[in-house]
Parts: structure tokens; C-alpha cells; sequence
């Protein structure tokens, strides 16, 4: 069933599709990542660049989308000909390569090469070899599906017990919603969560293992650019991971180039919306005009604008220069500040997210009271004797929306009155800021609120989507606290409430957020502000 799984998944799939379960394949081959692309308007020429497992040669990987059929001469030399030319006879350019000698170049494809094709590229390498050059190989799909299944005893599971569960996901329209929760589970079954004992080395192979499979159980996705989808899969399977890592006592130098691998196209992902939207920005997703008065509209912004905002807080920890990008991002979230929606606290981690750029990029007290309104905007809606319109996070946007639209005559079943997940963590935000008087203008209403969270048994099961067993807390506010103690509260930052290794990877977490809304609170969030202000 897998063999035939996987020989389905790359006769449809994409360069994009397959280059990480590739990557993959590679180290468990003895090779080194260097670089993986993004496949985006600032690609470097070569898909993936590698050391071999000598140790020193570096190698340089194309990959070929032929959606499985023959590569044919027109083909060959309409644009995979001018490939070789670059791949063979430009140099390797990386700052983590210093080497004086020839690389390895390879083209690896989802298909097969026709006869003629097989000529031309043995006449290639003859005049390659005659210029003292090392001539290029070519991993077709036979090749490639073989890697796979001989691979299968240490890369895929022994068995798949979600089978269901991926093909539901496999046959999903790539254009809609990703099932995060039936994919987590996914991830869930496929990784040895309930083995006890657990060595290292079945960790990494299962942590590999589950690499190819979400690669492929979201192959729609990837081949209709449904680039958020394949952010939350791969935000997903990292928090799987690291939760895997933190259960059995991994030390993170042991998955290192598994967790750089997923933040990769975690980024890449991230960088491919944003390219996205400077193409597409006042278009919606038909090309048509965008229509700004909807709710639907001020949903989809709030949630880019999240989304953007990380980026940018990104590129700056990882130093990149400014560039014609950075701008879009600064006038893209300068723009949008009157357009963003608080539907729902499900929609809080973008808020945040946005905030946390925002601040960045704006030198007035504007953010600061981005923060004030946040607080105004939960202590009205879910105030003692309201109909409680503001649900807590475990409400996504598919089972408000028929509410906000006004199809729903009825309301929900639950009533969100005098309760909130999320008030804390802004409150001590704000606090922060040091505006006492308008702090104080509002604590009789923020008084009147409680302060809920939820604490998992277990601290690794934090990143779980569900957890079996944890405990629910209920933070009683004084109407009499001072601002001393509020400000000595508000400013503790160690964030004993987060798992260690998610402290590993700042923006991760907000991108973890993002997915798992349903696990913000304060302690996290008072962490992460002074993380950023510290960069």
C-alpha cells in the first residue's frame, strides 16, 4: 500500500513537493544540507546544494517536475538543457563552501527520460568530461521511488496506523482549508508517542519518517499554491517533533538539521505569501477587485497581516537587508491597521503578531494603544450581563462565520460572558507600556472578566493540537491590585508555562501560535515580548 502510495504521490507531485522528503532521502544517505531554495522570484540556481558523504565534495541537485510521464526532447531543450549548462559549469557559490575542486551536479525528476534525451545528456557529459569536469547524473522517478522503498524500513514507519487519515487528507481540494486536526493526528499515530523507551536513533528515523509523509499527505496543497495550508502543515509537524524530542529527552543538537529543515519551509512558505500578495494586492483570490466592506475581507487581512508581520520580525533576527520586500511589508501592515477584525479570540495570535511588527515600524504610541483597544474590545463584548460575542480560542473562523454573517439566526451554544483566554496576556502588554491613568481608567471592567488558561499534564503535550489530560485554571481579578505588584507581575518573562526547546525558536513560536491559537497565555506571551525586544 505505501509503495503504491508513494509512486501516486510523485507521479502528481511538484518540485516543491518532493524536494523535502529529497532532503530527507540525502542525509539519510550520509549527506550534509547546505541549501534548500525557496522556489520563489529569488531562487540561487540550484534546488538543493549538499556535501557529500565524503565529507568534502559539494553537490548540487536540480529538480525536474514531469508530472510523472517521459521527459521528451522539446522538453529537454526548451529548459531543462539550459539547466545542465548552469548546473555543470557555474560554480558553486555558498558561505559555507570553501572548496577549490569540481562538484557533483545532479538532475533528479518525478519521471522517466525518453531515448532521445538519454543521447543528448551522454553527449552533454562526454564534452563535460573532455573539459575535465565531473559529469552530471540523473535520478529519474524509478530511481527515485526505488530510494524511497528501500528506504522504507528506516524512513517510513513500519505502519502507517492512519492510514485513513491521510488519504482523506491526500484526496483534500488543495485549494481549501487545511484539516489541521485530522492532520495532527496524523502526525500523532505516526510518531512513537506511546512506545516506552524509546531510543534516540528510532526517534530521529520516525521524526525523518514523518517529514515524507506530511510532504506528501499535503501534495494538493503544494500544487495549488495554497501556501498557508502547507505553513500550518509544516508548523504542525515541527511542533510534533520538538514534542517528540522533549518526551524522550533529545537533545536538540541530535535533530538539528531536521528542525532547520521544517523552519526552512516554515520561511519559505512565509516568503511565497509574501510574494504572493506583492503580486495579487488589491486583487482577491478570483482576480477580481477586492471588496473591502465584508467581513470575509477584514478576516483574510487580519490574519495576512499576522502572517506578514512575523516575516518581517524574521528577516530582521536573520539579518536581511533591506530590500524592496521590507517596504512592502512596512506599508502593507502601516496600511491595515483600520482594516483588522477581532472576530474572535481564535484571531488574538495574529493580532499579537501584528503588534509585535508594528511597533517596530511605527514610533508613535499607536501600538500601544492597538493594545488599549484589544482590552476595551474584550471587556465590552464579553462583559456580565452581555450576550458574551467574543468566543474563546477553540472557535475558528468556519464555525463563526455564519454568525458574523448573519446566516445563523441563533447564537452558539456557549456563552463567552465574563470569561476570556486571552485579556492577560494583552493587559500585561500594556502594562508595560507605563500608562498607569489609562490602566486604571479600565480596571473596573478588566476586573470583571475572568482570566482562564489551560495547563497541560504533561509539559510536552503543550504542542499537541488535543491533549488526554491537563487542567483548567480560572485567575480571579482583584479590584484592589496595585500597580506595583500588577507592573512586578506583568514583567516577569522566564516562561515557565512553554516547553524548553520551544524557547529554542522565538518566531517559531509565534508561528506555532498562529496554528495552535488555543494555547497562547500570559506567561508565553510575556516571554516572546522580551525575546523580540531583546534582538
Amino acid at each position: 500500500m505505501i509503495e503504491r502510495i508513494i509512486e501516486n504521490w510523485l507521479d502528481k507531485a511538484n518540485e516543491r513537493s518532493f524536494q523535502i522528503p529529497f532532503c530527507y532521502a540525502l542525509i539519510n544517505e550520509g549527506y550534509t544540507i547546505i541549501h534548500s531554495t525557496k522556489h520563489n522570484i529569488m531562487e540561487m540556481g540550484k534546488d538543493i546544494i549538499a556535501i557529500d558523504p565524503d565529507g568534502k565534495t559539494p553537490c548540487a541537485f536540480q529538480l525536474k517536475n514531469v508530472n510523472g510521464s517521459k521527459l521528451n526532447l522539446t522538453m529537454y531543450r526548451s529548459d531543462l538543457e539550459n539547466q545542465l549548462n548552469s548546473l555543470v559549469y557555474n560554480k558553486i557559490v555558498h558561505p559555507s563552501i570553501e572548496y577549490d575542486g569540481q562538484h557533483k551536479s545532479f538532475i533528479v525528476i518525478n519521471g522517466e527520460l525518453d531515448e532521445a534525451v538519454q543521447i543528448s545528456i551522454d553527449q552533454f557529459n562526454r564534452a563535460v568530461k573532455d573539459k575535465g569536469l565531473m559529469p552530471i547524473k540523473i535520478v529519474t522517478k524509478g530511481q527515485l521511488l526505488k530510494k524511497f522503498i528501500d528506504l522504507q524500513d528506516k524512513l517510513w514507519p513500519s505502519e502507517l496506523k492512519s492510514l485513513k487519515e491521510f488519504l482523506e487528507i491526500y484526496v483534500e481540494d488543495g485549494n481549501g482549508i487545511l484539516p489541521k486536526e485530522k492532520f495532527a493526528n496524523l502526525l500523532l499515530n505516526s510518531l512513537p508517542f506511546h512506545q516506552e523507551k524509546v531510543k534516540d536513533k528510532e526517534c530521529i528515523r520516525s521524526i525523518a519518517s514523518a517529514s515524507v509523509i506530511c510532504s506528501s499527505a499535503i501534495n494538493s496543497f503544494t500544487i495549488c499554491n495554497n501556501h498557508f495550508a502547507e505553513f500550518e502543515a509544516w508548523v504542525i509537524y515541527l511542533s510534533y517533533t520538538l514534542a517528540l524530542a522533549e518526551q524522550n529527552n533529545i537533545k536538540i543538537k541530535k535533530i538539528k538539521v531536521e528542525i532547520e529543515i521544517a523552519l526552512s519551509a516554515i520561511f519559505n512558505s512565509l516568503q511565497r505569501l509574501c510574494d504572493e500578495i506583492m503580486e495579487n494586492e488589491n486583487l482577491d483570490d478570483k482576480g477580481n477587485p477586492a471588496i473591502t466592506d465584508v467581513p470575509l475581507y477584514n478576516i483574510k487581512i487580519t490574519l495576512l497581516s499576522g502572517l506578514m508581520g512575523i516575516y518581517a520580525l524574521w528577516m530582521k533576527r536573520n539579518q536581511v537587508e533591506i530590500n524592496e520586500c521590507s517596504s512592502f511589508l512596512n506599508d502593507f501592515c502601516l496600511k491595515n491597521l483600520k482594516k483588522l477584525k477581532f472576530w474572535g479570540e481564535y484571531a488574538m495570535p495574529q493580532l499579537l503578531s501584528y503588534y509585535f511588527y508594528f511597533r517596530e515600524i511605527d514610533a508613535t504610541p499607536n501600538s500601544d494603544f492597538m493594545l488599549y483597544s484589544l482590552i476595551t474590545g474584550i471587556t465590552y463584548m464579553n462583559k456580565p450581563r452581555s450576550p458574551g460575542l467574543l468566543p474563546n480560542p477553540y472557535y475558528d473562523v468556519d464555525e463563526v462565520m455564519p454568525y458574523i454573517l448573519g446566516i445563523e439566526k441563533s447564537s452558539l451554544n456557549d456563552s463567552f460572558r465574563t470569561s476570556s483566554y486571552s485579556l492577560e496576556s494583552v493587559m500585561h502588554l500594556f502594562v508595560r507600556t507605563n500608562w498607569k491613568q489609562h490602566m486604571k481608567n479600565i480596571w473596573p471592567k478588566v476586573t470583571k472578566i475572568d482570566f482562564e488558561s489551560f495547563k497541560p499534564e504533561n509539559p510536552w503535550e503543550y504542542y499537541f493540537w488535543n491533549c488526554d489530560g491537563g487542567t483548567n485554571f480560572v485567575k480571579i481579578i482583584s479590584p484592589l491590585q496595585k500597580w506595583d505588584d500588577l507592573k512586578k507581575e506583568s514583567e516577569e518573562n522566564c516562561g515557565k508555562e512553554i516547553p524548553t526547546l520551544m524557547k529554542e525558536f522565538p518566531i517559531f513560536y509565534l508561528c506555532f501560535l498562529i496554528v495552535f491559537p488555543h494555547r497562547l497565555n500570559s506567561s508565553g506571551i510575556r516571554w516572546i515580548d522580551s525575546e523580540l525586544k531583546n534582538c
